[in-house]
């Protein structure tokens, strides 16, 4: 039989809990995700699976119980993390679409707007367009760079180097020893006299 213990249960659904509170702060927050014509069920979902698949990743996650004031501090400093990542992101669309105001005001497109659900109210259509290019570029960013496909290359040959220390005077290195002389090791013939 299979025994589980309380410490057991509480790794295993603090493993899984704290990465989803912080990816539910992120989809609540985060442009395109938090889209109101996305549902809430689908949200939450999306949330689970990303804490499924992230959290084997986690080193350290701790062990505390969901319940009590650590885990209630947690779950806070998770779902703040969650939303500031959001919000973040956020600020950059919010900047897309200024410089959208700003262009169609330039341009003379300020009569150009239109009531904008997700906005809550009027919005230019140029400042809309260029929303939509930049959360279209968000979306395909992770397939816009990839590295191209190349042909494994060979290992470089590698050539040995004999250090010289600099103790070593360079004309002893460079220039070889002279062999010993060779010595007779026979006596010539004794001449006759």
């Amino acid at each position: 039989m299979i025994e589980v213990t309380t410490a057991q249960m509480y790794g295993w659904i603090a493993t899984f809990l704290w990465p989803m509170f912080r990816m539910l702060g992120l989809i609540s927050s985060a442009p395109l995700l938090s889209e109101s014509t996305i549902p809430r069920r689908l949200k939450i979902l999306l949330a689970a699976a990303l804490s499924i698949i992230i959290s084997p990743t986690i080193g350290n996650i701790p062990t505390v119980p969901v319940y009590s004031l650590d885990g209630l501090l947690i779950v806070l400093n998770e779902v703040g993390i969650g939303l500031s990542m959001g919000f973040a992101m956020r600020l950059v669309f919010a900047a897309v679409q200024m410089a959208g105001e700003v262009i169609g005001l330039q341009m003379g497109l300020s009569f150009a707007s239109f009531y904008d659900r997700a906005a809550g109210g009027q919005t230019m259509v140029l400042s809309r367009f260029l929303n939509m290019v930049a959360m279209l570029l968000f979306s395909l960013a992770p397939f816009l760079h990839q590295e191209p496909k190349t042909e494994p290359k060979e290992p470089p040959v590698e050539v040995a180097y004999f250090p010289v220390s600099a103790s070593v005077p360079v004309a002893s290195v460079a220039q070889p020893k002279a062999p010993d002389p060779i010595k007779p090791t026979a006596t010539p013939p004794a001449s006759p006299t």
